[in-house]
């Protein structure tokens, strides 16, 4: 695996534990993730897809990224991808602890 691809994978499962949190504070479950496209129209995003993002099996597409967004009332994109300076900091400690215990590194 190459370096690139494995910090997604860090990113991505840390990511999703954080969704999944900020989910169950709110008592949203994954098939309540939505947003209003263009014609004002609800538009869901897959239960089976939302899975796949909370466990970090699988990217934000950019309409999964705008219902995340709206569902969970973050008012920008840095606060759904980076929500906090805590997962800054976990991110970074995760990503070293990586570097220097895996040996793809």
């Amino acid at each position: 695996m190459t370096y690139s691809k494995e910090i997604k994978r860090l990113y991505s499962q840390l990511l999703g534990k954080s969704l999944k949190t900020r989910m169950n504070e709110m008592g949203i479950y994954n098939n309540q993730i939505a947003y209003y496209n263009s014609d004002n129209k609800l538009v869901f995003i897959a239960e089976s897809s939302v899975g796949q993002i909370i466990k970090g099996r699988r990217n934000l597409t950019f309409e999964s990224s705008l219902a995340f967004q709206a569902t969970l009332n973050y008012k920008t994109p840095r606060e759904l991808f980076f929500p906090s300076s805590e997962f800054e900091l976990q991110l970074i400690e995760t990503i070293i602890s990586t570097i220097l215990t895996a040996s793809c590194f």
